[in-house]
This record gives C-alpha cells, structure tokens and sequence, in this order.
C-alpha cells in the first residue's frame, strides 16, 4: 500500500512541479487575466472602465517583462515579425493625424467634399480639412488604445520561455 502512494505521490509531485506557479509566472498572468476577464467587461476596451483595465493590463505586462529581465539578468528585447507589424499600425495611425496640404487631402480623398460641406471651399466655409481622419479625436483615442495593446502583446510574446507558458495563457482565455 505505501507503495501505491508513493507512485501516486510522485505523480502528484511532478505534475505539480509543471504547474508550479512561479513569481515569473505569476507575474505574466496578471496582464492575460486583466486583458481577457476584465477588459471585456469594460464594454470590450471602448468604454473608458475598458480603457483602463486595457492600460493596467499593459503596464503589468511590462512589469511582468521587467520583473523577467531582472530575474534573470536578460535586460533583451527579441526582435519579430509582430514588431514590424506593431510600426506599421503606428504608422497608418500617424497619417491619419499629420496634417496635410489641402490639394494632397483632395487628391487623397476626393469625396471628403461631399462629406464634409462646411470644411471645403464654398459660399461659406468652417476652414479647410487638413486630416485623413474624420474624427481626430477618436483617431487619437485610437492609437492610445493601440499603443497599450503593442505594450501587452508585446510584452506577454516576450516573456514567453516555454510550451507550459502557453498553456498556461490558453487556459486562462479558455476560462
């Protein structure tokens, strides 16, 4: 009998070790759990309750990335193909907000007439419409929200180390 429970015991032992939730793994579970259970609940990032679990959830994950570096004396970044894709978002996002000539937001845009009357020459105009955007404001709001998902994303695929890290963060989103 003791040996049936030794065996059990062992097996109990080294699932638990796999498992083991270390001040490393803790750490990066803070961010996935603000961004998936919490951030949802803040009407899906748009209401300004999402906005800042979207922003606590990112300035954990750069913690949890910090705390990493620290811990174990790798101060790195790994470059990827997601930061490429991360400075062509911020690019889109910038020309959106650079103010352009007026003859380059025609050629651009040549609809923006119809959309905008009062921002185009007529009998009587507000000025002219200098922005790809629409809606500066929230193109603004936009990037702040894409600046803080860069800085999650980012920082969780760099603390990522293993297959159980992984696991890990899917079995939190499956939860």
């Amino acid at each position: 009998m003791s040996g049936r429970v030794r065996v059990r015991c062992h097996h109990r032992s080294a699932q638990s070790r796999r498992w083991a939730v270390q001040p490393e793994t803790l750490a990066l579970f803070v961010p996935v759990v603000l961004a998936v259970i919490l951030m949802p609940l803040g009407m899906g990032g748009r209401h300004p309750i999402g906005h800042l679990f979207l922003s606590s959830a990112a300035v954990a994950a750069a913690g949890a990335w910090f705390f990493r570096c620290y811990h174990r004396k790798d101060a790195g970044w790994d470059f990827s193909i997601l930061d490429l894709l991360f400075a062509a978002g911020m690019v889109v996002a910038i020309i959106q907000i650079i103010p352009f000539s007026v003859t380059l937001i025609r050629n651009v845009s040549p609809h923006l007439s119809t959309l905008l009357p009062c921002w185009t020459d007529g009998p009587w105009t507000l000025g002219q419409w200098n922005t790809l955007s629409l809606n500066p404001g929230e193109t603004f709001a936009g990037i702040g929200i894409f600046v803080a998902q860069m800085v999650l994303v980012g920082c969780i695929f760099q603390s990522i180390r293993s297959r159980q890290d992984i696991e890990r963060i899917l079995l939190v989103v499956a939860v």
